[in-house]
């Protein structure tokens, strides 16, 4: 779930930031794992986040965080999670950012399928985790993985 300011989405920014709200206000009654999307528009999922209680009692993540260096600082701060995959990566921005994430609060993704209705083959998702995780530890180092799993495991139990 999330917030889609970009052009093609932003006429529906007010109905969007009232849906996300809703819906982080009720998870933020319980613990959750909440994959958060956030194309232009990283300042008010914060704002969210922080007025409905959701980053105390979820574990928030941005998906392939796209928002400023200061909006990526105060998700830092807030003790988000962030999961990045090989497009994301493929960027300067991306790399940079992913430099700059706690490794503790790191997760891996795949866009797979990348269109609605695509078949959506094993070998390809797993060679694009593979390749993530790769790029990861020539960005983070060697204990990249390690940390990867582990908070995996803690979130997700796998």
């Amino acid at each position: 779930m999330g917030l889609d300011f970009g052009r093609a989405h932003v006429d529906s920014a007010d109905a969007q930031l009232a849906a996300f709200s809703a819906a982080m206000e009720a998870v933020a009654r319980g613990f959750h794992v909440v994959s958060i999307h956030a194309v232009r528009s990283a300042t008010p999922v914060l704002d969210v986040l922080e007025r409905t209680g959701a980053l105390d009692s979820c574990a928030c993540i941005f998906h392939w965080f796209s928002g400023t260096s200061q909006e990526l600082v105060r998700a830092r701060r807030a003790g988000c999670y962030f999961s990045v995959g090989a497009r994301m990566l493929a960027t300067r921005r991306g790399r940079a950012y992913a430099s700059q994430m706690p490794l503790e609060r790191l997760l891996v993704e795949t866009d797979l399928p990348s269109t609605a209705g695509e078949r959506l083959e094993y070998d390809s998702y797993a060679q694009e985790l593979t390749d993530t995780y790769e790029q990861l530890a020539r960005l983070r180092g060697p204990e990249a993985r390690v940390a990867i799993d582990r908070t995996a495991r803690l979130l997700f139990g796998a």
